[in-house]
């Protein structure tokens, strides 16, 4: 009755129609008033559930999970205010996303997962902080559209990983899994610190995998596979110690595997990401064909500022010495010292100018001669 909750909290008698009944769930729950537990889970309960939930009402935990209801959620729902649980999974409840329940601010735990619900998940204009409290799982459902970035950013319960507050065997989850979301993952998902698993699996996410979850030191689990992430994967994800699984396969990562820690021993976690290559794929990155693997921003800037400087250098070399030269040459013929030296030259010239015309070489030949040879 009471499921994986550390002490029963609901306390009094249950009538015989509610517990393993076939009963549909109607009425008033006047009787329930007081109570801070309803859990009905795993019955045979059908049909709707009606407008039951009173505003005097004190529940803190609705649990009617694995059941055959139907149809759309109560709007009485809105009178719990002091529920911190809702989990409505694996029945057959359909409709829009419940988004006049993110006003709920002690609203902890909300599973709608294996349900009929579809549309776009997205937040109302009632609240600029919608679900502060929440953790969430949204999987197998036909929602679509873009990933509401909007709630992640407010997720105030999953971004202190020291916070106290309720246990909850779905705590500390975002499952946002099997449904047709599009749009790139936000970027704000680094800032949920005390996150645990995450997956975003079986949609058709593109863009890349954001570095900002190298924050996500707390994460076990991490499930991104048959999306359309392209481009390389962070390195920073390596660094993850507390990750114990990881599934990336069917994107289209491309470039090395990031090695180090743990993170090379997921061997399923990259398949069918032709692009990608090294440890623990069989696909080398090819650095024995002497392709240069890609360089980061700091190691291109680094290769760049030397080569330039190399070349400065020897510029400057040249520049000296052709500058050296032309006032050794200028000088030695202004002071006409050393005086062998201008003699030979001198003979040189007169011989030059005795010659026919046609055998007379241009008048720049001379400097080029000293300019070349001179000794250094």
């Amino acid at each position: 009755m009471f499921g994986k909750f550390k002490q029963p909290l609901l306390v009094g008698a249950v009538r015989q129609s509610i517990a393993r009944s076939d009963a549909a769930i109607s009425g008033k729950l006047y009787e329930l008033a007081a109570f801070k537990v309803l859990d009905l889970r795993a019955n045979n309960l059908v049909g709707q559930i009606s407008e039951i939930f009173i505003p005097e009402i004190r529940l803190r935990t609705i649990c009617l999970l694995q059941n055959q209801l139907q149809g759309r959620l109560p709007r009485s729902l809105v009178y719990c205010k002091n529920s911190e649980v809702l989990d409505l999974s694996k029945s057959e409840l359909e409709g829009g996303f419940p988004y006049w329940l993110e006003s709920r601010l002690y609203l902890q735990v909300l599973v709608l997962r294996s349900n009929m619900f579809q549309g776009l998940v997205d937040s109302s204009r009632q609240s600029d902080h919608p679900f502060p409290e929440l953790r969430i799982d949204l999987s197998v459902n036909g929602f679509f559209g873009p990933l509401p970035a909007k709630y992640p950013a407010n997720l105030i319960a999953m971004k202190d990983e020291n916070r106290s507050g309720l246990q909850y065997i779905g705590e500390g989850i975002i499952n946002l899994s099997c449904k047709f979301f599009e749009g790139e993952i936000p970027k704000v998902i680094g800032d949920l610190t005390a996150l645990k698993g995450l997956n975003f699996s079986h949609n058709s996410l593109p863009g890349t995998i954001p570095s900002s979850m190298g924050n996500l030191t707390s994460l076990d689990w991490l499930d991104l596979s048959s999306n359309k992430l392209s481009r390389d994967i962070p390195r920073v994800l390596a660094d993850l110690t507390s990750l114990s699984f990881l599934n990336l396969s069917s994107n289209q990562l491309a470039g090395p595997i990031p090695q180090g820690l743990q993170f090379n021993t997921f061997e399923n976690a990259f398949d069918r990401n032709p692009d990608l290559c090294e440890r623990p794929l069989p696909k080398p990155c090819g650095n024995e064909a002497g392709q240069r693997q890609p360089s980061t921003d700091h190691e291109e800037e680094e290769t760049e500022s030397g080569s330039s400087i190399e070349w400065r250098a020897v510029l400057m070399g040249y520049g000296c010495r052709l500058a050296f030269r032309i006032s050794a040459v200028y000088i030695m013929l202004e002071t006409r010292r050393p005086r062998w030296l201008v003699r030979m030259v001198e003979r040189k010239r007169l011989g030059r100018a005795n010659r026919p015309k046609k055998d007379v070489a241009p008048r720049n030949h001379a400097r080029y001669f000293f300019m070349t040879n001179f000794p250094d």
